[in-house]
């Protein structure tokens, strides 16, 4: 393994609040069941399983299968070694994503939750990272077995204007602006006869909404790109390193849409009007199949 990978990913827990991050993993749990219609049982690995949080719903749901968690921080480790599972059936163990953790042909399902974008975040906004992580999972899986996507989703389209409702959520947009990691954030000011608005990208926009809320692991979360591919650009990638997908939904986090409600409103123009639109999507849940 380089080792510029392993430092990049280890400082992605090393520098976090923990305690913040970890909460983060449990509360989204009902999110993560989502997954289990399309896991098939047998010898099934999460790449970056962080806490635990998704072991565990795998214990639950599939008590006769071997289930193993892979993840680079010693950190995260210990704290998914000592969570007390449904069955004795886990097993956890350190490894890069971007390496092979297991032999061609020797699993049944792998699944990826919420770490993709963090493969592509911590080594130098690559996406090649993202098709390589990949790749080694169509190698590792077995004839007809199942890959799991879910992460974060690019949206289609070019410039949206957002109001935003008050002065620390403005000012977490200018500072946004200035510290999104893959690059400075472009934007322009709109006088309308009742608001003002902010011009930004869309792509933009939503890397905005999904941070902006953040406060103790800010530096660390606005480092990272959410959106790596659009729901078809990874569609193709799926394809291209050939698999066929069985499973595919890009859609909006109940609980994200209704903090967004509260704080900002999202418009784009049309025919000289600037019209309500809706959030982009916040996430994907991609399924696909080994031929």
């Amino acid at each position: 393994m380089p080792q510029k990978i392993r430092k990049g990913t280890m400082k992605l827990h090393n520098g976090r609040d923990l305690s913040v991050y970890v909460t983060g993993m449990e509360n989204s749990v009902p999110e993560k069941v989502k997954l289990m219609p399309f896991v098939k049982e047998g010898l099934i690995a999460e790449i970056g399983c962080g806490s635990g949080a998704v072991l565990e719903i795998l214990s639950k749901n599939f008590p006769k299968s071997r289930i193993t968690g892979i993840d680079v921080s010693e950190k995260m480790l210990k704290i998914s070694r000592e969570r007390k599972y449904s069955n004795n059936n886990i097993e956890v163990r350190l490894g890069n994503a971007l390496e092979k953790n297991f032999d061609n042909e020797s699993l049944d399902t792998i699944i990826f939750c919420s770490v993709l974008h963090e493969i592509f975040s911590y080594n130098n906004y690559k996406k090649e990272t993202v098709e390589k992580a990949i790749t080694n999972a169509y190698d590792m899986l077995k004839p007809e077995g199942r890959i799991i996507i879910r992460d974060g989703v690019k949206p289609e389209g070019s410039i949206v204007y957002l109001k935003v409702k008050n002065l620390e959520v403005e000012k977490k947009f200018y500072r946004f602006s200035k510290e999104f990691g893959p690059h400075k954030v472009r934007y322009r000011k709109k006088h309308t006869k009742n608001s003002e608005l902010i011009a930004v990208k869309k792509v933009d926009a939503m890397e905005f909404l999904s941070k902006y809320f953040y406060d103790e692991n800010w530096n660390l979360e606005v480092r990272e790109q959410f959106g790596v591919h659009t729901k078809k650009e990874y569609e193709n990638l799926i394809e291209h390193c050939g698999f066929k997908i069985v499973y595919s939904e890009s859609y909006l986090i109940y609980f994200l849409k209704n903090k967004y409600l509260n704080d900002v409103n999202i418009f784009e123009k049309k025919n000289g009007i600037y019209v309500p639109t809706n959030y982009p999507d916040s996430t994907l849940i991609l399924a696909a199949e080994k031929g």
